[in-house]
């Protein structure tokens, strides 16, 4: 019989150390968790051999404008440094359209603000089984990250299929939170297209604010299933055959988003 398998990684998400500039004494450091954790067979008892588990996982790109591509990053990755941003009083957080790689995305004006820390987040299958997924974003709602952060994420809604925004609470917390479900089937190695696209940090940010920002005030959770598995009887010519679901039939039934849905928790 086929094992059925259904892995949930969990990925708390800081935009590298939030750095100072020079009128600022404190630094926030940074933290980076990444857990996998097989949870058994979706219908049946727990899997005991862990060989060919999903494996599915955040990965970082940040754009060079110049060339118009997307650079894979490290968590390391100077890029990744946050700091108050740099632009005019009149600036208004607009975006505008910036070609990578042959796609569009709505991005902040770099002619305009300075100090934007992309962080194109996306999904990578690194298993060996083809996968459906949906990713949960959820933003701390607190008066700092109100005041003083602001995001762009992708309104691609041909690779997917996006919530509106929901309060949910995080261990007694408040946060604000968005779901990107993947309307594709993602194969061994593919890196889907990118959901959360960028973060930049106001410049009017005090030593005061830095230390009332939590580091877990943005958190992200992969869900990912195994595709093959979700499949119906269908009668095609007379005779019965297994057809696999979509995946947001699949995901629908694996992952529903109920209106209790708090992946979180």
């Amino acid at each position: 019989m086929k094992k059925r398998w259904i892995v949930l990684a969990v990925c708390l998400v800081i935009f590298g150390a939030l750095a100072v500039n020079p009128t600022l004494a404190s630094q926030v450091g940074q933290i980076f968790q990444d857990v996998s954790a097989h949870i058994g067979e979706l219908f049946g008892k727990p899997v005991e051999d862990t060989q060919g588990l999903l494996d599915t996982r955040l990965c970082y790109f940040r754009a060079d404008q110049e060339k118009g591509t997307l650079v894979e990053t490290a968590a390391n990755d100077p890029s990744q440094l946050m700091i108050p941003a740099a632009y005019r009083d009149d600036y208004n957080w607009e975006t505008v359209p910036v070609q990578l790689d042959g796609k569009t995305y709505p991005l902040f004006d770099k002619s305009r603000v300075s100090g934007v820390v992309d962080k194109f987040a996306s999904v990578r299958n690194a298993g060996e089984e083809t996968a459906y997924f949906r990713v949960a974003f959820a933003v701390e709602k607190t008066d700092v990250v109100n005041r003083l952060m602001h995001f762009t994420f992708s309104g691609d809604t041909q690779a997917f299929e996006i919530s509106p925004w929901k309060d949910i609470r995080i261990n007694g917390r408040e946060y604000r939170m968005i779901v990107y479900s993947y309307l594709h089937p993602l194969e061994a190695g593919q890196v889907s297209p990118p959901m959360l696209l960028q973060a930049v940090m106001r410049k009017e940010t005090t030593n005061e604010d830095l230390a009332q920002l939590k580091s877990d005030f943005l958190q992200v959770k992969v869900m990912s299933i195994q595709a093959d598995v979700f499949t119906e009887e269908q009668v095609i010519d007379g005779e019965k055959v297994k057809v696999q679901l979509s995946a947001k039939e699949a995901l629908d039934m694996a992952v529903p988003l109920r209106e209790d849905f708090n992946p979180f928790r």
